[in-house]
């Protein structure tokens, strides 16, 4: 995967296009519906689904957070933020890396200033997908993390099992 925005303090994203920065035209599937209301907050290292301006829009598009992004927790114009699913357990230094990359502000496909590709391609060679973290709570059963926002509703352990899962992230960049 290659990343194809690089904002410095704000997030890493990657997924839309070819090695070559052409748009993914295969390998796609259908949107998925957004899980914003899963507890999980864009805090820095955390892995988000990138999406368009509707709200079960995202597809292959992520992002990493290079900071703690509390903006992209809030309710915009479609009524959810931006979903978490992950979080770099291990080379956030590679992380923010990139993020100190030099970018240009052209490609055909974009013409605004928040579009700011990599001088030099960054490409993701390997990520591992660990198990969720388990918590003993005072009973001694395990417990998952709950949601901490007012209104959210937690998913079923089945869907949380399958959904908050770890990156072991970005072993080695081009």
């Amino acid at each position: 995967t290659v990343f194809h925005r690089i904002r410095k303090e704000y997030v890493v994203q990657g997924g839309r296009f070819t090695e070559a920065m052409e748009e993914k035209k295969t390998g796609l599937h259908d949107p998925i519906p957004c899980e914003w209301g899963n507890g999980l907050k864009n805090e820095k290292g955390t892995i988000a689904v990138a999406r368009g301006a509707a709200a079960d829009s995202g597809q292959t598009q992520f992002y990493v957070n290079m900071k703690d992004n509390p903006i992209l927790d809030a309710a915009w114009q479609v009524g959810v933020g931006y979903a978490v699913f992950g979080r770099v357990v291990q080379g956030m230094d590679v992380v923010d890396a990139m993020g100190a990359a030099k970018t240009r502000f052209e490609h055909p496909a974009y013409n605004e200033e928040h579009w700011a590709v990599p001088e030099e391609p960054i490409i993701i060679t390997k990520a591992t997908v660990l198990p969720p973290p388990e918590s003993k709570g005072e009973s001694g059963t395990v417990e998952k993390s709950k949601p901490d926002r007012e209104g959210d509703k937690p998913r079923t352990d089945e869907k949380k099992e399958s959904k908050d899962r770890q990156l072991a992230a970005l072993e080695r960049i081009k």
